[in-house]
């Protein structure tokens, strides 16, 4: 399997790598929107890990973009906001 991170917070973003590397999964990550767009042109990812309060391109708008370009991709959404309310564009 591999995961796609996305996450501005490298803090965030590290301790989720070292917890997906601790059960065998390869793991690439990201701290914007605009990276994982690059990574997700030259890379094949099964998952992504989205943080939604992304600086530039926001969370929502990057799932959007990344399942035009891999729609067989997954997502994970991540947010520290409670307000977050799941766009219904994929659905």
């Amino acid at each position: 399997m591999q995961v796609l991170i996305i996450d501005d917070e490298a803090s965030i973003r590290n301790s989720m790598c070292e917890y997906f590397e601790d059960f065998g999964i390869d793991v690439t990550a990201v701290g914007s929107a605009e990276a994982a767009l690059e990574a997700l042109n030259s890379h094949c990812f099964d998952v992504a890990v989205v943080d939604i309060r992304l600086p530039g391109i926001d969370g929502d708008a990057l799932i959007l973009k990344a399942h035009g370009i891999v729609p067989t991709l997954r997502f994970i959404i991540h947010t520290g906001s409670v307000e977050y309310r799941l766009n219904n564009a994929l659905r």
